[in-house]
């Protein structure tokens, strides 16, 4: 099905992400441990502003596993990779509800009920953030950087307003 609103051609579907990252090295505390469990979260049109590291943790690994979704291995080379990034500033870090499954001689990741709305859109993010360990930190660890989340059903969608500079990423449909 195909609506038209504010003008263009949209799908049903009509969550909106604005991931903003302070340029600034605002840096909050950078837990010893960092321990998720990916079926307690879901991001999806509800508005909100979502901060803690362990929510942006939980955004990023989904936003791996989603995006990535036809390749195993490449998925895997990318947790890989974050975790040993990570493990360079968090001396445990921890991750529930991330299962490897085999379906018809394919391996897949499986995140049971979490959930990122078309989490695929999230490559380009993922890729940055796993190319810059710095902007990877301070979108962790930083409470100037967080998650916007909603929909564009209604005008009440919120924009980034702060008043430093910041990278953003942005996931529409």
């Amino acid at each position: 099905m195909i609506n038209i609103r504010k003008g263009t051609f949209e799908t049903n579907s009509s969550s909106t992400h604005s991931i903003c990252i302070t340029k600034e090295d605002t840096f909050v505390r950078v837990p010893e441990e960092l321990k998720v469990n990916i079926k307690d979260y879901e991001f999806g049109w509800e508005y909100e502003k979502y901060r803690s590291t362990d929510e942006k943790f939980a955004y990023l690994i989904m936003g791996v596993v989603a995006g990535y979704s036809d390749n195993f291995v490449e998925i895997s080379q990318k947790l890989d990779k974050l975790i040993k990034t990570i493990g360079q500033w968090v001396k445990n870090v921890h991750i529930e509800g991330l299962d490897i499954v085999c379906y018809n001689n394919s391996m897949y990741y499986d995140s049971y009920d979490g959930y990122v709305d078309h989490a695929s859109e999230l490559e380009e993010m993922v890729d940055a953030l796993l190319q810059n360990d710095e902007m990877l930190k301070r979108y962790l660890f930083s409470d100037d950087s967080f998650i916007l989340t909603g929909n564009d059903n209604e005008d009440g969608y919120q924009d980034i307003k702060v008043n430093y500079e910041y990278d953003e990423f942005y996931k529409g449909n």
